[in-house]
């Protein structure tokens, strides 16, 4: 098995939270630093802005280019101590002659960095505003326990993974009686699409050579995958 990057001296907080903490921390933080009167008329133009505007950059509010370098850094040393908690799961799959079990328990991931957030406005009509957002440049390490049976074979260890340079989309909207008239009455989640890579893996203890190569490949499977359900459950929450 590969060998992921050891984050640098840093253990997942015993705290577990979630995505939404994640991006409430990203927005409380973006709303303190950045400059609000760039970012006010920046999002009003968004909104009204034409098809052409809104294919380009000017289309596109960037939270990387309206934050100090440093600011932007310091963000991410904030994302770096929440831990996020994946749910525990079990895969099966018959292996030659018997039935393999592995039990994928105590998954969490923390050490969280982004490149940038990306925030465009689309108005479909004077009832409807769609929000996409965009978390692009997701890196974070992950943890987790594991243990298997697989006839008279069973054991047990943990690994760890780094995953990099994943993307989240989700797109919020927002409805009103009348845009022109009225403040939006009703919101939600209109879609969540996640693109979650398991880069690197580290597993330590043993399994039997029969299993080796399955179980290494369920593991990175599962656990981008329960991830990735992790991710669309919280943004869910936001409308």
């Amino acid at each position: 098995s590969a060998s992921a990057p050891a984050p640098a001296s840093l253990s997942p907080s015993t705290d577990q939270s979630s995505l939404s903490d994640v991006v409430a921390t990203i927005a409380r933080y973006w709303v303190g630093k950045a400059d609000t009167q760039s970012i006010v008329p920046s999002l009003l133009s968004l909104a009204t802005a034409d098809d052409e505007d809104y294919h380009s950059d000017r289309g596109v509010l960037s939270l990387r280019r309206s934050l100090q370098d440093s600011d932007f850094d310091e963000l991410n040393e904030l994302l770096r101590v929440i831990t996020i908690q994946a749910p525990d799961t079990t895969v099966k799959q018959k292996i030659l002659w018997n039935d393999l079990n592995l039990d994928l328990k105590n998954i969490r991931c923390y050490d969280i960095s982004v490149e940038d957030v990306r925030v465009s406005f689309e108005e479909i009509n004077n009832q409807m505003i769609t929000v996409p957002i965009d978390v692009v440049g997701l890196d974070m390490w992950c943890e987790l326990d594991w243990r298997y049976s697989w006839g008279i074979f069973n054991g047990s260890g943990s690994a760890q993974m780094y995953t990099d340079n994943n993307s989240v989309r989700t797109v919020l909207k927002f409805t009103s009686k009348d845009f022109a008239l009225h403040a939006p009455n009703g919101s939600g989640v209109e879609s969540c699409e996640s693109r979650i890579l398991i880069t690197d893996i580290n597993i330590q203890g043993n399994f039997v050579a029969q299993v080796v190569n399955f179980a290494e490949k369920s593991i990175r499977g599962t656990v981008a995958d329960q991830i990735k359900a992790v991710v669309c459950e919280e943004l869910g929450t936001l409308g």
